[in-house]
């Protein structure tokens, strides 16, 4: 018996290394006691992604999705496209990243007071923040690449692409500041204030949503940081 459980392990973990996944997916499946070889992935040529994973774990969400609508049921599919495209890919790619959380406080009252002596300039807190972002990414390139886990390889970019989150009448988008590196703050804010009216405009781009090496999140406005 012990020899024929070794057996089913070991065929175990080979399927699982032959299935397309990220690490941290493959964590989690070794946690819950899943058989990679034994989902469909959504992802790019069958890759496992995490949301494959919480598909399975939610009681809400059977494993077996093979039974076909009934043919009497009313049914509309439409076409995503314009960004609403690029905001899917990029929010389904997020979910391969593994996850952590971490905070800290910093004294801002310097900031605040140079956002006075600024004329004919909208200037929040989120150019300086922007900024910072760049400066530290500048000394911790990593910081600026991405993984190609099929590959095993790290692209770093030259160019500072941070995304930052606005409220459209579509909710809530993406858009890109692009190369931050090369930008002073004034710059940053007068970008960002364009892309803030071309997001109340529904003006917004595929172009301006596309070509985020980095992202910043800003929830101060409900007293969070």
């Amino acid at each position: 018996i012990l020899e024929s459980v070794k057996d089913h392990n070991k065929h175990n973990l080979s399927s699982q290394a032959k299935s397309l996944a990220s690490p941290a997916v493959r964590k989690i499946a070794m946690d819950k006691q899943l058989n990679l070889a034994q989902i469909k992935g959504s992802g790019k040529d069958g890759r496992v992604l995490k949301s494959d994973i919480i598909e399975i774990l939610d009681p809400r969400h059977p494993y077996d999705v093979s039974t076909e609508p009934s043919e009497t049921a009313s049914v509309n599919t439409v076409s995503i496209k314009g960004f609403s495209r690029s905001m899917v890919k990029t929010m389904t790619e997020s979910l391969q990243i593994p996850h952590m959380c971490y905070s800290d406080e910093v004294d801002v009252r310097r900031i605040i007071k140079h956002r006075s002596l600024v004329d004919g300039v909208k200037l929040s807190v989120l150019p300086f923040a922007i900024k910072a972002a760049s400066l530290a990414l500048k000394e911790y390139p990593l910081l600026n690449s991405t993984l190609n886990a099929d590959e095993l390889s790290i692209t770093y970019h030259e160019d500072h692409n941070i995304a930052i989150a606005i409220d459209s009448p579509r909710g809530l988008i993406v858009p890109v500041v692009k190369r931050c590196q090369d930008l002073s703050i004034i710059e940053i804010a007068l970008e960002l204030q364009r892309l803030k009216e071309a997001a109340a405009s529904d003006l917004t781009s595929v172009e301006d949503m596309s070509g985020a090496t980095f992202s910043l999140s800003n929830i101060g406005s409900i007293g969070g940081t």
